[in-house]
């Protein structure tokens, strides 16, 4: 007895593609998204220098503890915005996972 085809032409009925499984999903995927990072090293103010370069432009994101320790909150959303002010290239982006 031969076998009728009734799917449609262009059809896949995998298992795989119907619950959208890929190849390489794995169960323990995590997304990755990028914060900025002050290197004290580097930064004027964690050397007693009175800067306000990436709070000025970054309020919501950026604070000080004192007068002279920025701090970047866990919310800063990588914007970019402070890493080009900074007079000392102290601000790096850097991925975190979430």
């Amino acid at each position: 007895m031969k076998k009728i085809d009734t799917t449609p032409t262009g059809v896949n009925l995998s298992r795989r593609n119907l619950l959208k499984f890929s190849k390489n999903t794995s169960s323990l995927d995590t997304q990755t998204r990028k914060i900025a990072t002050i290197n004290p090293l580097s930064c004027l103010a964690y050397h007693k220098i009175i800067c306000y370069s990436c709070k000025d432009i970054c309020k919501e994101h950026i604070s000080f503890q004192g007068l002279f320790f920025p701090e970047i909150l866990p919310s800063c959303d990588g914007c970019e915005k402070c890493l080009h002010l900074c007079p000392q290239n102290a601000i790096i982006l850097k991925e975190i996972q979430t």
